[in-house]
């Protein structure tokens, strides 16, 4: 953002310079906005190398080389300036010329901005794929004049000698390249002012006018616009899939440099890593994800080692750990989000199952302690009828027995009465 506001700043003063360019601080403000881009420029060769900056299969190859060409250029500038010799009259007639060029190039570094902006990047995208479809209504619209420019030319040239407007249809439509040209100004801007005495002498001619402005200029305007702008989506989805297709090449990147890291520990039977082990390769993590470009902080490194663990087994595998550097290099994506919510309506539906099994079991132990209560009721009962029945008959019975045995009898030799 910081270029980007000095790339703006740098433009503005430019458009300043152009309207007074007497003023003496223009050369400071220059020399100043140059350093700060040469400044930009040379971190950025440092970070990437000179072989990465100049690598053509890298993907920002050609803003590359523009800024490099641009600096360039402001370099070549600013050191010719301290040369009178260059600049005077005297010299060859093209130096001169060719210097203001050089200084008048110092304006395409708004063009860099389209680099910072995101939305405005895609849509400077879109436009020049555009621009390559638009030969096509080109080469239509050249056919279209042409054949109109003909019948026109043909159909003028038998309006009679003495016609009061037969010079101005001669000087407008009497030969082809002419009449082309008269044609393209209608499709550019169809105004039909200048035409009506004629189109009222000549009705033949002011329905081909009606009908080219109709058809020629205001349908082939809608046409180009209809072109560009599917052109554009098109093209800008095609960007969108291509950063898709990045996006999934630096996470396979990223997932064989964690399984290298990863086969590296000491693992249990269960390929399984502890982690406090885990916590010993956060610097190797730190040097994957500098390589693939993923921004990243140190103490989420080490704080996400803490929820690898999600089987809450004690130790981390491959997938746990592959899956937790993953939420810290590409952040909340919508899988995420999936999961969470699949895990979400998981736990909802366990804990619906199990509230009716509570259910069920305390029905369960209600039917239980009223079976209880009914048998204890009917053991008391029975108790008290033992008490009040069969307790006093055994009492007369043994009372009867005892009599019988006191009266011997069982006497072995029988009596009268027995």
């Amino acid at each position: 953002m910081l270029m980007a506001g000095m790339i703006i700043l740098n433009a503005f003063v430019i458009g300043l310079e152009t309207d007074s360019p007497n003023l003496p601080c223009w050369a400071i403000l220059e020399n100043m906005f140059l350093a700060a881009f040469l400044l930009e420029l040379g971190l950025r060769m440092f970070v990437l190398g000179l072989r990465n900056y100049f690598d053509h299969n890298h993907q920002d190859f050609l803003w590359n080389i523009f800024d490099f060409t641009i600096i360039v250029f402001g370099l070549f500038d600013d050191a010719s300036s301290v040369i009178p010799a260059l600049h005077s009259e005297t010299s060859s007639e093209g130096v001169p010329t060719l210097f203001r060029l050089l200084r008048l190039l110092r304006i395409l570094r708004i063009l860099r901005i389209v680099r910072y902006l995101r939305e405005l990047y895609m849509l400077t995208f879109g436009f020049a794929a555009a621009a390559m479809a638009i030969k096509n209504i080109t080469i239509l619209m050249f056919l279209m004049l042409y054949v109109c420019s003909i019948v026109l030319a043909r159909t003028v040239s038998i309006v009679p000698q003495g016609d009061k407007n037969q010079e101005f249809l001669v000087r407008r439509f009497g030969h082809i390249g002419t009449c082309m040209l008269t044609l393209f100004e209608l499709m550019s801007q169809p105004d039909l002012s200048p035409y009506h005495e004629v189109m009222w002498e000549h009705p033949l001619i002011a329905s081909f006018l009606i009908g080219f402005v109709i058809w020629g200029s205001l349908g082939m305007i809608a046409l180009l616009t209809g072109v560009i702008s599917e052109t554009m989506f098109d093209k800008n989805e095609m960007r969108l899939e291509s950063e898709r297709l990045e996006r999934e090449a630096r996470r396979k990147s990223l997932r064989t440099k964690c399984e290298d890291i990863f086969n590296k520990l000491e693992l249990n039977d269960m390929g399984e890593a502890a982690p406090e082990i885990v916590m010993g390769i956060i610097p190797q993590l730190q040097e994957a994800f500098e390589l693939e470009g993923y921004p990243f902080a140190t103490g989420d490194l080490e704080g996400v080692v803490k929820f690898m663990d999600t089987n809450y087994s004690g130790c981390i595998d491959k997938d746990e750990f592959f899956h937790g550097v993953l939420q810290i290099a590409e952040g909340v994506r919508p899988m995420s989000i999936m999961e969470l919510q699949y895990t979400v309506c998981f736990l909802k539906f366990k804990l619906e199952k199990f509230e009716v099994g509570l259910h069920n079991l305390q029905q369960s132990f209600n039917d239980t302690l009223a079976f209880n209560h009914r048998t204890t009721a009917a053991i008391v009962s029975l108790d008290k009828q033992v008490n009040d029945i069969v307790c006093p008959q055994l009492t007369d019975l043994a009372v009867v027995a005892k009599r019988m045995v006191s009266e011997d009898f069982f006497d072995p030799k029988p009596r009268k009465d027995q």
